[in-house]
């Protein structure tokens, strides 16, 4: 290792070392604003129930008040003692002193009542609270003693129907189920719990046949002696209805016949409120309406069918929009779109597009129609100009694509379809012992098919959830090199990629991201491959801290060649500093191959980094600086990235 190089390695490891300690200080940072947002939450929290003013807090920001402290004694668990806390007016206005003793003891005495309802709704029925204020201390003093008693255990759970009781059939004894209530004979005999079963049993029937049930009474008789609760459900069940005709209003451009295929009833089926929400889901994801409302009639026709009204209030269906970007590796960049999301009045949408950037300048058209065939099927049709100059070669080509996107279920769809490429490439000659560039032209016939698994929250933000997505095209054509005869190429090019996201706690404000790639290309060497077509890495989206596609094997001008395998591995963490503002540690390494299987005894290139993220309402904005850690000698020390969108 030569003086050089020994000092560019000391300065990488530098570099990696202040990186994991930005690391360390990130995650110090982002668990003190944990902390701080529970603590804030704790504040903001008033009690279990309708909150209550208090009589004296408007003239405390008149006056310096009485400062106080303020401490729950006694016997309550840790969780417990949490929940009082949340539920107390002196923690929550301890900011806000009164003005006067006497208005802290009201303060207090008003604690007394909020604690007192809080430890009965959590099954605490003869408990006993006491305060007491101590003048004597600075800052006064105020303690408050709780005695919890026993914990009241639920005794029985009857649901009494006032008229005729539901048809027996599986669904309904399902509904009467009291496991399927949340409710099991011995548990506390806590008032969430309580409630919750009620709103699950009219949930139940109006899955089943029942939407007009209604409570006529809750009773709950509480057993001192035994420290026990029975409860006691009356409840009209109401006829057995089926969906009735559906009137639908408010349309102007949308088709009634679309907005119909949306709604998974028909006439005469037994009402089910999933499939109300279902449609309402349906209606929502179109993009087509600003308002959405479904309604039953309040009484049942003579048949037994319950009327169904779908209100709706359209949103606009045109967009024009612009989008920027700029990186070390690719420069600036921008993209122009204009969008009709009705084009002929079922939600057909059609998408034109214009890119540009120091690499790359293309023209884009997108179509889907939806609903094409099958209620989850939507027919696909793209066009594209492009041209292209990098480093590894430079293109101008012309593509379309016509196929099919089918939702197997709420996670899995496949898709597939025929595409048709035109492209004249200028490349390095891979068989030449100069190095010398060759122009070719090729014609490629494709079929790609794919298979993708989502169950992530958020497009451009995700939080929970994963990604996966497995891509297979066959490729076959002629390739005619300047001055020489046509030849056939057939490749096969198979990707797996996805990505995984975990938040380290409720307030999603330290999420874990991780994401792979993992491609192959079998069937041709890579010299007779279109350079366009062979596996790169490097840059945004792919290995930040690397030039473009400069990850991998290089011709004898230094430019990168690409290859027939790829590998790429990353991971970050997303810590959310306060509501706007983030940072985000990470790391990320990849490798070309020129075989068609990655081989691991090739250099595997690392680079880590640090993001800034600015939160937005549609996406965070990001900056990221990356350096490489086992760079090679070509390789910059570091490089950086501007875009909307978390980097995966």
């Amino acid at each position: 290792m030569t003086d050089g190089d020994r000092r560019k390695f000391g300065v990488r490891v530098l570099l990696l070392a202040l990186l994991l300690l930005a690391l360390l200080l990130a995650l110090l940072l982002g668990s003190l604003a944990v902390r701080a947002a529970a603590a804030q939450g704790e504040g903001a929290a008033t009690e279990v129930g309708e909150p209550q003013s208090d009589p004296e807090s408007s003239t405390a920001d008149a006056t310096p008040g009485i400062a106080y402290s303020v401490e729950i004694t006694g016997d309550p668990e840790p969780e417990l003692k949490d929940l009082l806390i949340e539920s107390s007016q002196l923690f929550a206005l301890q900011d806000q002193p009164p003005a006067t003793l006497a208005a802290l003891r009201r303060r207090a005495e008003g604690d007394l009542e909020r604690l007192e309802q809080t430890l009965r709704s959590e099954g605490f029925y003869a408990s006993e609270l006491d305060q007491r204020i101590d003048t004597d201390s600075d800052p006064v003093k105020v303690t408050i003693a709780a005695a919890t008693g026993p914990l009241y255990l639920l005794e029985d759970y009857q649901v009494i129907y006032e008229d005729a009781p539901p048809r027996p059939d599986p669904a309904a004894d399902a509904a009467a189920d009291l496991a399927a209530l949340g409710i099991e004979i011995g548990m506390a005999a806590r008032a969430p719990a309580i409630v919750e079963a009620q709103r699950r049993l009219l949930r139940e029937l109006g899955n089943n046949g029942y939407p007009l049930a209604e409570v006529g009474e809750r009773r709950a008789v509480v057993d001192h002696a035994a420290s026990t609760m029975t409860v006691e459900l009356r409840l009209a069940a109401g006829p057995r209805s089926s969906f009735g005709p559906t009137v639908i209003e408010g349309l102007s451009e949308v088709q009634e016949d679309y907005v119909r295929t949306l709604l998974p009833w028909q006439d005469g089926d037994l009402y089910d409120q999933r499939q109300v929400e279902t449609a309402r889901l349906a209606l929502s994801q179109s993009d087509l309406f600003s308002t959405i409302r479904i309604e039953h009639a309040e009484a049942a026709d003579a048949d037994g069918t319950l009327p169904m009204t779908v209100q709706l209030a359209e949103r606009e269906h045109r967009t024009l929009g612009a989008g920027a970007s700029f990186s070390t590796g690719e420069g600036p960049g921008g993209q122009v779109y204009w969008e009709h999301r009705n084009l002929f009045g079922s939600n057909e949408r059609l998408r034109f597009s214009v890119s540009a950037s120091l690499i790359e300048r293309s023209v884009e058209a997108n179509f889907r129609k939806p609903h094409y065939l099958h209620l989850d099927q939507a027919l696909l049709a793209e066009g594209e100009l492009a041209q292209r100059r990098t480093e590894a070669f430079d293109e101008d080509s012309a593509r379309t694509f016509v196929g099919l996107d089918r939702k197997l279920d709420e996670t899995w769809s496949v898709s597939g379809g025929g595409a048709i490429e035109f492209a004249e490439l200028t490349e390095t000659d891979l068989e030449s012992s100069t190095g010398e560039e060759q122009t070719r032209s090729f014609r490629l016939y494709s079929t790609p098919l794919g298979i993708t698994r989502d169950t992530s929250n958020s497009l451009l933000n995700p939080t929970e959830g994963t990604k996966l997505n497995l891509a297979l095209t066959p490729y076959f054509g002629t390739l005619e090199e300047i001055g020489s005869f046509d030849e056939s190429v057939v490749f096969l090019a198979s990707e797996l990629s996805g990505s995984a996201y975990l938040a380290l706690d409720a307030e999603e404000r330290i999420v874990l991201a991780a994401r792979g790639r993992l491609g192959s290309i079998v069937g041709a060497s890579t010299a007779a491959l279109p350079a366009s077509k062979r596996f790169y890495s490097g840059g945004g989206g792919s290995v930040r801290g690397y030039e473009f596609q400069s990850i991998g094997p290089e011709d004898l001008n230094g430019d990168p060649t690409g290859g027939r395998s790829v590998m790429e591995v990353g991971g970050e963490a997303r810590i959310r500093i306060t509501e706007d503002i983030g940072i985000v540690p990470f790391i990320e390494g990849g490798i070309i191959g020129d075989q068609p299987f990655v081989d691991f005894e090739e250099q595997f290139l690392w680079a880590a980094g640090l993001g800034l993220r600015y939160y937005t309402a549609v996406g965070p904005l990001r900056l990221d600086v990356a350096f490489p850690i086992n760079g090679r000698e070509q390789d910059d020390f570091f490089q950086f990235y501007v875009s909307l969108g978390q980097a995966f």
